[in-house]
């Protein structure tokens, strides 16, 4: 008998749902930028005019990393061995 693996299906949805999110975020520090001539300094001042709310990580609850730095953004989430999720979800804008 072949029994599903459980653990592991619920462990990728998760790091599914946070990689969307991740992509949303950025998505609407991009549009903030368009508009404002800037990255927004925090995701708070994103609500509500280009997100409703500020997603945690969906694999552990926390807070998305977020650096503004001269000539790019960084958005990363971790997995849930703690390790970065991979190199797609570090999102890099010029």
């Amino acid at each position: 008998m072949v029994v599903p693996n459980y653990s592991g299906m619920y462990r990728r949805e998760r790091e599914a749902i946070t990689k969307i999110d991740v992509v949303r975020m950025f998505a609407a520090a991009i549009e903030y930028k368009r508009t404002k001539g800037n990255y927004p300094a925090t995701f708070s001042v994103l609500v509500p005019e280009y997100i409703p709310n500020v997603p945690k990580s969906a694999v552990d609850n926390s807070e998305f990393s977020y650096k503004v730095l001269p000539d790019r953004m960084l958005i990363q989430a971790k997995a849930f061995d703690g390790a970065p999720l991979p190199k797609y979800t570090v999102i890099k804008s010029h």
